[in-house]
């Protein structure tokens, strides 16, 4: 993964002058150096001081700079703003919250629990390489023993896209408020608001079976089925749905956070109409953090992951493909 960001974007970055794709880039680039401080901000944070720094620092027209320097000066004074707002400034929680420890027996168990931004959807990866996107606000909580020996358990409150990861010997476990969903390997959404006594499943692809923990009672889901679980009455309600249209919150403004192209590849591949060919291991691996907003280009987005991972890219329009290379091929 491309460590440095040139100092020309760095300069026109601090000027104000860089392009929407350059202004991603350095977005991106400030995430990831900040997620390694022990006071790393939330994304909402983030996001919130990135647009009061960047307005902060745009110059007048009619002023030119005196010297070359003041545009890199600029810049250590953006990071220095950004390491002490964050630090002073600990009203939001962060993206990734410090672990909770359990006991059980002599063993220290931990759980880890990952917020949503506050201002657009968000996805991760999870340790068993399935894929989360979490609607903005959302929270999910990964107990302390998943992919351990049996089961991969996670609660969830808010909403949320899952793509498990297949492994018939640990079924993947949703817990939200009363209700249980049980998958094997498969696509589906899940709602359950805090405070809303209503909890919500959408299957897109493969089988689910949801449980009221209460009463008992199960019902299994199909690709484009729909189960509304009433936790007043313990009913569950099932219907025949568009699982597409019920799932197009998802195609919003998204945050990657530490999302690698291969993991991201059938998403984005569904969002733009073109077929992602990745070759090279190192690349197909490289993690990144990207905002991309909703009307985001195929082309805009592409441009902005290659060069801050260090990579260049061919789009082929007439066949709808795109091919990410190293920048030495």
């Amino acid at each position: 993964m491309k460590k440095h960001i040139s100092k020309d974007i760095f300069e026109r970055y601090a000027a104000g002058n860089c392009t929407e794709e350059e202004r991603a880039i350095m977005d991106g680039w400030f995430l990831n150096e900040l997620k390694q401080n022990e006071s790393r901000p939330g994304v909402g944070q983030l996001l919130l001081a990135k647009e009061e720094m960047w307005n902060n620092i745009k110059p007048r027209r009619n002023i030119v700079p005196l010297i070359r320097w003041a545009s890199i000066a600029a810049v250590a004074i953006l990071a220095i703003l950004f390491v002490y707002k964050f630090k002073n400034n600990t009203t939001s929680k962060p993206v990734v919250e410090q672990q909770t420890v359990k006991q059980q027996g002599t063993e220290e168990l931990k759980d880890e629990v990952l917020f949503a931004s506050k201002v657009e959807n968000s996805m991760v990866k999870l340790p068993d390489g399935s894929i989360v996107i979490m609607q903005k606000g959302s929270k999910l909580t990964i107990l302390s023993a998943f992919n351990k020996k049996h089961n991969r358990e996670v609660e969830l409150e808010g909403k949320a896209f899952f793509d498990i990861s297949h492994n018939p010997s640990k079924p993947f476990i949703i817990y939200s408020g009363k209700v249980r969903t049980t998958v094997l390997g498969t696509a589906f959404d899940v709602t359950a608001i805090p405070g809303d006594k209503m909890v919500m499943i959408n299957v897109i692809r493969g089988l689910v079976e949801v449980k009221n923990i209460k009463s008992g009672r199960i019902t299994y889901l199909k690709k484009n089925m729909q189960a509304i679980v009433d936790e007043k009455t313990d009913k569950i309600a099932q219907k025949n749905i568009d699982a597409e249209k019920e799932l197009a919150w998802n195609h919003q403004d998204l945050e990657f956070k530490d999302i690698s192209i291969g993991d991201a590849k059938s998403r984005l591949e569904d969002k733009f109409g073109y077929k992602i060919s990745v070759q090279d291991p190192e690349l197909r691996n490289a993690t990144f953090n990207y905002s991309m907003r909703a009307n985001e280009s195929a082309e805009s987005f592409i441009k902005s992951i290659c060069a801050f991972i260090g990579a260049s890219y061919t789009i082929n329009h007439k066949n709808n493909t795109i091919s990410i290379q190293p920048l030495n091929q």
